[in-house]
């Protein structure tokens, strides 16, 4: 539809403003982008500006517009037809403004304040958050809906003696104190420049044109309330809104890039062909011309889509409770209201839970009731045991023991028998947390206290300490120490053992000749060639203590000569 754009009726050009707005749900990987224009010749809106984005930051916006300003930048109109032509009505989307002001800098080599000129806010998304912020009785008294909205709409108007946009905002920050971030939203420069005409102008707002060029622009008598003095000029963009609805009667929705494309290729010829069809005089249309999309949709029983699914925007202020005081009021068991602090939440996007056994593995949660939080360490303890637990841990439990040991057997059974048969483990893996807890504590009244970190080394070291009931047989591993003489090789002695706990203090790195980082080299070193160190011992065959172990030590040197 480029011929739209530009077309000169009587030498005069469009001056309507042009419509952007992003359809979020027309392409199933991506966005559509469209800005549209009235045609009155269609007595509609159509699109001029089709793009298909992969995102909506900035960046994206900012090709779709410089696309459309280079398109204008290079036809035959004069300059204040051109900078009539890129005026755009807007939602207040950040990143769109940035986009288009970007966009326009860079085809016309203007400044910041030239760019930000040509945007102009809409009237309806201004209404539609001063209704959300009515709704919400947390931040607006229900005795003073009415004045929140009449305040609020006051704003549009242009300044008068002794109502200045200042003296508006004023007082809706002592009448309503509660939409105070609702209300500083909007008292941001650029975005009342693009809304309100009361606004007081700033040195560099809309700078003088050359001399040739100021009478051409002076500002047209005629003026209208908003934010713009020219009454051709749209205040909202409810157009581009209701563009929305054609595009899913193209597509449900969802579709693929290709097919979307190709659907909007076939919707934009059928506009041309209408538009030729009207100049040449061939009605488009069976009776009354004045049908619209809406009849239309009427006309074939198709309903509007439900169970709509908001999408972030950051084109809107602060509007809910949470937003504006910070926190969220909810009620308890007993009827009185409490505040809770609002959590992370679930990721954006996430499913729900699956509790099946074989799809999600169940765990313990972290406790909020007194006595059961800070216990960490003794879950990653629990867990690391119940993926070595087996029936051979039944050889060193009792049948009917209180130990600590015993409770650690009871409680993986039990966990693992649940497991099996699908049951919920939520409860009973917090009970038996708890039962466990509390052995520790009677054990050591001070290593374990409630609410309080405490150690996992030390809870492992007392279920693998040595004696009866203990899991000690489970982590013992073979060492073997040789004792060799420094003065004769071969005097050397054997010794086999076995550890569960191995201790590693400073004096071993140093023996070992690493330094105290190189943890994972030391425990290699340990497990195969092994550190030699003084044992500070002495050799009993070269110093026997009686004569008796003397000749003994001779007669065994004679035999190991002989052989």
């Amino acid at each position: 539809m480029a011929e739209v754009l530009v077309l000169e009726d009587n030498g005069k050009s469009y001056e309507g403003g042009l419509l952007s707005d992003v359809t979020y749900r027309f392409f199933n990987h991506g966005y559509l982008l469209t800005t549209s224009m009235y045609c009155e010749k269609l007595e509609r809106f159509v699109p001029v500006l089709l793009s298909w984005i992969n995102g909506l930051s900035k960046a994206h916006y900012k090709v779709h517009f410089k696309t459309l300003l280079v398109q204008i930048s290079t036809t035959s109109k004069s300059d204040k037809q051109k900078r009539r032509l890129c005026e755009q009505v807007v939602d207040f989307s950040q990143a769109q403004k940035v986009g288009f002001m970007e966009a326009y800098m860079e085809v016309f080599d203007v400044d910041r304040d030239k760019a930000l000129s040509k945007l102009h806010g809409c009237k309806q998304h201004f209404s539609q958050a001063i209704t959300r912020i009515k709704n919400n009785c947390n931040i607006v008294r229900f005795d003073l809906k009415d004045i929140w909205v009449e305040k609020c709409m006051a704003l549009l108007e242009p300044n008068t003696l002794g109502k200045t946009l200042d003296d508006k905002f004023a007082k809706l920050y002592f009448t309503f104190p509660n939409a105070k971030r609702w209300l500083d939203w909007w008292c941001i420069a650029d975005t009342q420049s693009m809304l309100f005409p009361g606004r007081k102008r700033m040195p560099l707002d809309d700078p003088p044109l050359n001399a040739d060029e100021s009478k051409e622009d002076e500002p047209e008598p005629q003026r209208r309330k908003g934010s713009n003095n020219r009454p051709e000029l749209h205040s909202t963009t409810n157009g581009q809104e209701s563009m929305h609805r054609v595009y899913y009667l193209l597509c449900k929705g969802k579709c693929g890039v290709i097919p979307g494309l190709i659907q909007l290729l076939a919707f934009v010829q059928s506009l041309e062909r209408d538009f030729h069809n009207t100049r040449i005089g061939v009605l488009i249309t069976y009776g009354s011309s004045q049908k619209n999309w809406e009849e239309l949709v009427k006309g074939l029983k198709m309903k509007k889509p439900t169970k709509r699914r908001y999408l972030e925007n950051d084109g809107r202020p602060p509007d809910t409770t949470d937003e504006l005081l910070g926190n969220i009021k909810t009620k308890s068991a007993k009827g009185r209201a409490k505040q809770v602090a609002k959590g992370p939440g679930r990721p954006r996007g996430s499913q729900n839970i699956n509790r099946a056994p074989l799809t999600t593995y169940q765990s313990y949660t972290k406790g909020i009731q007194p006595g059961t939080k800070n216990r960490c360490w003794q879950s990653a303890t629990l867990e690391s045991l119940y993926a070595l637990f087996g029936p051979l841990w039944s050889l060193n439990a009792s049948v009917n023991g209180t130990g600590l040991v015993h409770l650690l057997y009871n409680h993986l059974t039990k966990r693992s028998t649940a497991q099996l048969e699908g049951k919920n483990l939520s409860k009973s893996l917090s009970a038996h947390q708890n039962t466990i807890h509390k052995a520790l504590t009677k054990l050591s009244p001070t290593s374990y206290i409630p609410d309080q970190f405490a150690s996992a080394d030390q809870f492992m070291e007392k279920l693998v300490h040595p004696g009866p009931n203990s899991l000690r047989p489970f982590f013992e591993i073979p060492i073997v120490k040789t004792y060799s003489c420094p003065v004769n090789a071969g005097h050397t002695y054997s010794k086999s053992s076995s550890i569960a706990c191995i201790q590693i203090f400073p004096y071993k790195f140093v023996e070992a000749g690493l330094s105290y980082g190189d943890l994972g080299q030391l425990i290699d070193q340990m497990t195969t060639d092994g550190i030699s160190t003084d044992s500070g011992l002495v050799c009993r065959r070269c110093h026997p203590e009686t004569k008796e172990e003397k000749d003994a030590y001779i007669d065994a040197d004679i035999v190991l000569l002989s052989a």
